[in-house]
C-alpha cells in the first residue's frame, strides 16, 4: 500500500476516535439534560394550551432580551411510500376506473436512489 494511502488512513483513524470522543460527550449532555428538556417542553406545553384556550395566537410578548411571539403554522406530514399507497387506495375507492397500482409501481421505480461509498470502521475491545 502506498505510503501516502497509510498516513491518510492514519489521519482518519485519528478523526474517527475524536468522532466517537464527540458523540460521547454529546450522548452524556443528552442524558445530563433530558430532565431539563422535559421540564421546558412541559412548560411551553401549559402556556400554549393557555394561550390557545384565551385565543391569544397571535400575541407578542417583549422581554428584556427581545420578544416571545405565538403564531400558528401549519405542516404537512413528508411523503412516504405508506402514505402515497394508503391515498391511492383511497382515490381508488372513489374512482375505480383508475389503476392505482400502476401509478404506484410508477412511483416508486422512478424514485432517485443514490449510492455512496463510506467508511466504517469496527474497534475491538480487548476482555
Amino acid at each position: 500500500m502506498d505510503v501516502e494511502y497509510i498516513k491518510k488512513i492514519q489521519e482518519w483513524i485519528q478523526l474517527d476516535n475524536r468522532t466517537i470522543d464527540i458523540k460521547n460527550t454529546i450522548k452524556t449532555l443528552q442524558n445530563d439534560n433530558k430532565d431539563f428538556f422535559e421540564r421546558r417542553d412541559k412548560v411551553e406545553k401549559e402556556i400554549v394550551e393557555y394561550v390557545e384556550h384565551n385565543k391569544m395566537d397571535m400575541l407578542t410578548i417583549n422581554t428584556n432580551d427581545g420578544n416571545i411571539k405565538f403564531s400558528k403554522r401549519n405542516t404537512t406530514q413528508p411523503l412516504s411510500l405508506k402514505l402515497l399507497r394508503n391515498v391511492l387506495d383511497n382515490y381508488k375507492k372513489e374512482h375505480p376506473s383508475v389503476d392505482t397500482d400502476d401509478i404506484y409501481k410508477y412511483v416508486v421505480s422512478n424514485m432517485e436512489t443514490k449510492t455512496k461509498l463510506s467508511i466504517k470502521r469496527t474497534l475491538r475491545f480487548d476482555d
